[in-house]
Parts: structure tokens; C-alpha cells; sequence
């Protein structure tokens, strides 16, 4: 039974409850009739917007956490009850609107949009005043940095803190101290094989001890990779940096925070 179903069983019981009393008090039928259709009008309103909507919503929105741990399991079991027969009906649904040659809107093929799309529906709100420049600058920064490559967003005027192949414990610790890093590179092999070192990693050994034993392979990236995607991969790898490769040799370093520095306006976190 649908709502509206609902909502006219509701106001022919009440009308029919309202009319014998309206009559005692000396009402003819039809006024009588008139009046209390009214008068049950004004009662499932009045219950279905503010006892069956606004207060809850209310109570919902002022309660959220409660809310969802109330609601949520009976909502769960309401739908495994009744999803057979929604089932049934959107199906038949999707067939007649197929069969009056419109495509079912959940058929449509609606995908994702692309930054571009995106991009114009920043612009029209910043330009209409509904989207404030700041948010309007950080959007677009996020959108540039989907097509920027790490070139782009690697540090100019420096170069990436690093020791030999051998260092001892104290050698990367002396570098860490000097740069403010505290993951330091090991280069073997002219720039071939490069590691990386954490230097809590270090913290516990003397300072003649090699570092080799705490070095891990290092995230290695190709400089034509997108910012996105670099910053996907460091993130599935659990990396907060990463080496780029130019002919098969290191050709500088990406961070998260290098990337994250073009979205969000502050300093770069010490790596």
C-alpha cells in the first residue's frame, strides 16, 4: 500500500468517525460531511509533516549518533523484509516506462563525471556567488593536481637528502639533523638502487653501527606519473615518499606533502 493509499484510508476513517457527532449537534449531513473532510485534512497533515517528518528529522539531526544506533537495525531489517516486493515493483516499473521508449533513469548511463565537467560547475558557482574564492582556489588546485605530473609538484633548489651505500647510524642521523628529515635516502650504485631510512629506526643503535639493516627499498615512480596517481600509490603502499626515476637513476623526491602543498595552503611536513 502506497502513502497516498495510506493517507486517504486515514482521512475516510476519520471523516467517518467525525461525522455521528457532527450530526448530534444538529449539522445537515452534507455540512456535516464537508466539515469533518476538513477537519480530517487538517489532522493527517498536521501528523504527517510534523509528528511523521519534522520531529524526527529533527530529533535525528539533534541526535545523530543515537539516532543511527536505533534506527539503524530496524531500518536494515525493514529493508531485507520488503526489498522482494520493491524488487518486483522497480522491475515493472523499468519495463513500462522501456515500453513508452523513455530509458529507465537508473538504466541511464550516468558515470562520473569528468574534471573538466567538474571544473565548469566550480567556475558557474564561484562566478553566481554561491561558492566563496577560497574554496573556489582549493577546488582547482585539486583538479590541477588529477593532471599534474610529480614534476610538477617536486621542490625546485634543492636536492634530495640522502648518504652513500655504507653510511654508518651516525652518518644518517648527522643528515637528518641538517635537513629537518627524518627519512633519509641510502644511494648504491650511482643513483640505481636507492633506499630509504627512518631515522626513529636508527635511535637505538651506536653511532658507528651501519644503517644498512634499517634501509627498505624505496617507492620508486616514473616522473610522467600524475600527481593522483603517485599519491594513490603512497597511500596503498603506507609511503610518505617517493624516489622519481630519470633513465633508471634517481632523479628527485615526491611527498605526500609536496602534493597535498598545492591543495591545501600550508607548509610542507618534515619527511
Amino acid at each position: 500500500m502506497s502513502a497516498w493509499a495510506v493517507v486517504v484510508v486515514t482521512i475516510r476513517l476519520i471523516v467517518a468517525w467525525l461525522v455521528p457527532p457532527l450530526e448530534a449537534i444538529g449539522l445537515p449531513l452534507w455540512l456535516a460531511d464537508v466539515v469533518a473532510f476538513a477537519l480530517a485534512l487538517l489532522i493527517v497533515t498536521f501528523l504527517h509533516l510534523v509528528v511523521g517528518e519534522m520531529a524526527p528529522k529533527s530529533w535525528a539531526i539533534a541526535h545523530p549518533e543515537r539516532a543511527a544506533k536505533r534506527i539503524g537495525i530496524p531500518a536494515r531489517a525493514l529493508e531485507w523484509a520488503v526489498r522482494p516486493l520493491l524488487t518486483w515493483i522497480n522491475r515493472m516499473a523499468n519495463r513500462l516506462v522501456a515500453a513508452s521508449g523513455v530509458e529507465p533513469a537508473d538504466r541511464a548511463a550516468v558515470g562520473g563525471q569528468d574534471a573538466e565537467t567538474i571544473r565548469q560547475l566550480v567556475e558557474q558557482s564561484a562566478e553566481a556567488g554561491s561558492l566563496d574564492p577560497a574554496f573556489r582556489a582549493q577546488l582547482s588546485e585539486i583538479l590541477d593536481v588529477q593532471n599534474a605530473t610529480v614534476r610538477d609538484v617536486v621542490p625546485t633548489g634543492g636536492s634530495p637528502t640522502a648518504v652513500p651505500a655504507g653510511a654508518s647510524v651516525a652518518d644518517v642521523q648527522r643528515a637528518a639533523a641538517r635537513s629537518g628529515h627524518i627519512r633519509i635516502l641510502v644511494v648504491r650504485d650511482d643513483g640505481r638502487d636507492t633506499r630509504v631510512v627512518h631515522v626513529r629506526d636508527t635511535l637505538l643503535d651506536e653511532g658507528d653501527a651501519p644503517a644498512d639493516p634499517h634501509a627498505r627499498p624505496a617507492l620508486a615512480l616514473d616522473g610522467g606519473t600524475t600527481a593522483g596517481e603517485a599519491l594513490q600509490a603512497m597511500r596503498e603502499s603506507g609511503e610518505q615518499l617517493a624516489v622519481l626515476l630519470a633513465d633508471g637513476r634517481l632523479g628527485g623526491v615526491v611527498t605526500v606533502a609536496d602534493i597535498l602543498s598545492h591543495i591545501l595552503p600550508r607548509s610542507r611536513d618534515t619527511v
